[in-house]
């Protein structure tokens, strides 16, 4: 073949492939699905009862446990097969509304049961039923033990007790923790459908409803009596742990301020919370709800959360914590900074001790500076010689501290700055420092 003739081939394969019709578009991505037909929704709520009467033989006071897995491992796969599509949301509704079952707790079963599918719905589909779980969420509140105002009916007295009256008082006494255990199975059931509610509304993605939930957690986190126990703002935030996010989203919870000055609060923190579902049940004695140190620490879930954030919005990451630097150094700081200032408040009353007072002073001072000294080295695994020198060297400095607070507010923060960064670059190694070194929010630029 010639040279002439090789470049005419050449020109009408091009020719060739400019005439051909353009590559066909990619397919349309599918509708969702329609989601489970009115008839069957309403066979699956049915069964369900039947279910429930297997939980309730299994979880009753004295009941013939087994594990949840195999209490009904068919209706299981039943609900992980069941899809919810917006054609389904007025049936579900409907069903929610005619739950029927013995007894309240096995109606909030059955209810915690159906809503189950709703966490793989769409978000059209969430929307539609945020309403009615909303509902359901205020409807059921948390119960606290019955008030018992005196225990004798339900002691063992000294002496020699006849039968009969032995078996008259462990009688009471099942009676008595039988009503306590079913104080603990209703909130449990309670926490659950707050859990459905608070990931409903991560799921619908909009800033005024993720405002709405972070205000709602803030809440939790701060009360200390009645209405719902304070530990569940720990499901709050893992809701919130699992949202997708993009950029936009996350910038504007980074904009919450309510939920940034929590993390100021929590940080380097042991806190305990109130349980309302946890407690141990006594025959002959008041039964009261466990406090819950979580662990890791509250402040630690939170700030890993909101780096993950910081993450998608393109904002530097805050250091995190180590557990031991949280619950054996700092924790007892906090605890015991709440004694010295209860202390002072006291000694501020008259007749006043002002060396009583001024010793105070220097302990708060004192022990605020190592922990902000400790929240500048968070997350460098400070050792237990380290801590110690830190400790000392604030005792050293305590003066420095006192003067500075009794100065300004502006004052003493800037002296508990100075005294962190100063332990941050004498008593960390440099392996420590670099292990807490802030990270490039962005990858640098190409070399040129």
């Amino acid at each position: 073949m010639t040279k002439r003739i090789a470049a005419a081939c050449c020109l009408m394969i091009s020719l060739g492939a400019l005439a051909q019709d353009p590559p066909p578009a990619p397919p349309a991505p599918p509708p969702p699905p329609p989601g489970i037909s009115e008839e069957d929704l309403k066979t699956l709520a049915k069964d369900l009862e039947e279910t429930a009467a297997k939980w309730q033989d299994a979880y009753r006071y004295k009941g013939n446990w087994v594990h949840p897995s195999d209490i009904d491992p068919a209706m299981d796969r039943r609900l992980a097969a069941t899809i919810y599509g917006e054609a389904s949301v007025s049936a579900l509704k409907a069903c929610l509304q005619a739950v029927k079952a013995k007894d309240p707790v096995s109606v909030m079963y059955i209810t915690n049961r159906l809503l189950e599918p709703l966490a793989r719905a769409n978000p059209e589909t969430v929307k539609a039923m945020l309403p009615t779980v909303k509902g359901l969420y205020d409807k059921y509140q948390y119960k606290i033990f019955p008030v018992i105002n005196d225990f004798r009916p339900f002691q063992i007295p000294a002496g020699v007790v006849p039968l009969p009256k032995l078996k008259e008082i462990a009688d009471r006494q099942d009676k008595k923790m039988g009503r306590e255990w079913e104080v603990l199975r209703h909130n449990e059931q309670v926490r659950a459908i707050g859990v459905h509610y608070f990931r409903s509304v991560i799921q619908c993605n909009e800033p005024q409803l993720d405002k709405v939930l972070i205000d709602l957690m803030v809440g939790m986190e701060a009360r200390t009596v009645g209405g719902r126990p304070p530990v569940v703002w720990l499901d709050v935030l893992d809701a919130l742990s699992r949202a997708p996010m993009d950029e936009a989203r996350a910038a504007a919870i980074l904009r919450h301020t309510k939920l940034m000055a929590l993390e100021e609060t929590l940080y380097i923190h042991n806190k305990a919370y109130l349980s309302g579902t946890k407690a141990t049940i006594l025959p002959d004695a008041a039964t009261v709800f466990m406090e819950e140190a979580p662990h890791p620490s509250g402040g630690i879930r939170l700030t890993n959360m909101l780096n993950n954030v910081r993450k998608v919005a393109k904002q530097p990451q805050r250091n995190v914590p180590t557990q031991v630097e949280v619950q054996h150094y700092a924790g007892p700081l906090y605890t015991k900074l709440t004694t010295l200032n209860k202390q002072l408040t006291d000694a501020m009353r008259p007749p006043r001790n002002n060396d009583t007072i001024a010793s105070l002073r220097t302990q708060i001072a004192t022990n605020e500076a190592i922990i902000a000294a400790m929240a500048r080295c968070a997350g460098a695994e400070v050792t237990r010689e380290q801590f110690e020198t830190i400790t000392k060297r604030a005792e050293n400095d305590a003066k420095v501290f006192v003067t500075a607070r009794g100065s300004s507010q502006a004052d003493y923060d800037k002296a508990l700055a100075n005294f962190g960064q100063q332990i941050h670059d004498s008593v960390l190694t440099r392996e420590q420092q670099d292990k807490i070194k802030p990270k490039p929010v962005d990858p640098p630029p190409p070399a040129q």
